[in-house]
């Protein structure tokens, strides 16, 4: 996971293009204390418990399922009908080249950080009772979030796309804008106990670059018209 961060990004110029500036400080210990206590309260078993159906379901499914799972589903609803297969194979190529710089962005920046996950940091200030997250702790640092930056980053593409406007249904959680799946999914984390809201939030900014960036940078024409046809050869450029 390590050497992951140090693969040349398929879009971006460099994997640290859009670095957000790290997590909270601790010669911040307003902000510090504030993220330690709200993770302490909300990522809990026993907060879940108190929460109504259908924060429940946001919490399973932008937490049980991978992105590229969760993204391609949304991205399947989005999809105007009618629009023709080099669209839409264009849609697919930018959300997954999007995700696969983001992934090599995150593990970039979580070992350069390298910041505790809020499992270590709330038990080694207050280490009884011992502190259990909602959901299993990932194995690597936490800022900043795989989930918020590859989720952002899909988000961002469609929305150029598409717009903003939606009418998604996922396992009976609806959707009718863009915007608000893509904060869910990123928010999410905070109540599954494993990331900080600066870690989230800053994602999301960093995800929206990344996204911003893939789409105005890669698979930029489509070819061929439909009067026209030409060699498959012709039909994608700015493919690298």
């Amino acid at each position: 996971m390590l050497k992951y961060g140090k693969v040349i990004p398929f879009t971006l110029t460099t994997s640290q293009q859009f670095r957000q500036n790290g997590p909270p400080k601790y010669n911040e210990p307003a902000q510090f204390a504030s993220e330690i206590q709200e993770v302490r309260t909300q990522g809990t078993q026993a907060y879940y418990n108190t929460l109504p159906l259908q924060k429940k379901k946001i919490i399973d499914y932008w937490s049980t399922n991978k992105q590229h799972i969760v993204w391609n589903n949304f991205a399947r609803q989005v999809i105007t009908p009618g629009m023709d297969a080099w669209d839409t194979a264009r849609v697919f190529a930018l959300i997954h080249t999007a995700m696969a710089d983001g992934a090599i962005s995150m593990f970039e920046d979580v070992y350069h950080f390298y910041h505790w996950r809020p499992i270590t940091a709330i038990n080694k200030s207050n280490p009884i009772p011992k502190w259990e997250p909602l959901k299993r702790t990932p194995s690597v640092p936490e800022y900043p979030s795989t989930p918020a930056i590859l989720g952002s980053a899909t988000g961002k593409i469609l929305q150029s796309i598409f717009q903003n406007n939606v009418s998604v249904n996922l396992n009976g959680i609806s959707y009718i804008t863009i915007s608000d799946a893509a904060r869910d999914n990123a928010m999410t984390k905070i109540n599954c106990g494993v990331n900080f809201r600066k870690s989230s939030e800053d994602s999301m900014k960093q995800g929206e670059s990344i996204g911003q960036f893939v789409y105005e940078n890669e698979f930029l024409k489509i070819l061929p018209a439909k009067s026209n046809p030409k060699p498959a050869k012709q039909m994608a450029v700015r493919i690298k």
